[in-house]
């Protein structure tokens, strides 16, 4: 079931919440329009996370979300959303990314080995500044990944593997999301 929605018309709590609804820090933040009602903008310096615990499973789940880059993307690759490890090996404790890689997005989901079940896909033309993308990313230990953009099956990776591990926080636009931040 849903375990965590947040569209922006409460601010930064989330209208459904599995478990804690606020974020764990929020700095800068400001509300704009949304695909539909209220959405929120960021400025340089985010730091911006709700905790995982009981928000987010790492055996399953489903990240979607709508972005808009207000400014024309190009070739610098940039981060969309993470989901961090409460703890583990890795140094950069990410359990989940999703990234704009220049001509499309990479998303991975890391097992309790450290290997990374990647996908990639390039987008036919670059979002104009003022378009919004739909990002849906799935996950599953028994049938692996699958990526769709703005409502179309984009890419997929069938793999078995053990994603069950503790997380520890989640949110967008930053490059590490981490207990430690």
């Amino acid at each position: 079931g849903l375990l965590f929605s947040l569209s922006g018309d409460k601010g930064l709590e989330a209208e459904v919440a599995g478990g804690e609804a606020g974020p764990v820090f929020a700095t800068p933040v400001r509300e704009t329009d949304g695909v539909v009602g209220k959405g929120l903008a960021f400025d340089g310096g985010l730091a911006l996370a709700w905790p995982a615990a009981e928000n987010i499973y790492a055996q399953r789940g489903t990240i979607s979300f709508f972005f808009r880059p207000r400014t024309p993307l190009g070739r610098t690759p940039f981060p969309l959303f993470r989901v961090a490890s409460a703890d583990g090996t890795s140094w950069d404790m990410q359990f989940l990314r999703i990234d704009w890689n220049g001509h499309g997005l990479d998303a991975f989901v890391t097992d309790t080995g450290l290997a990374r079940t990647r996908v990639s896909f390039r987008m036919d033309a670059i979002p104009a500044a003022d378009e919004w993308v739909h990002v849906v990313f799935a996950w599953d230990e028994a049938s692996g990944v699958r990526l769709w953009i703005n409502g179309k099956p984009a890419a997929k990776l069938d793999k078995k593997a053990v994603y069950d591990q503790g997380l520890w926080g989640f949110g967008p636009f930053q490059r590490i999301v981490a207990a430690w931040q």
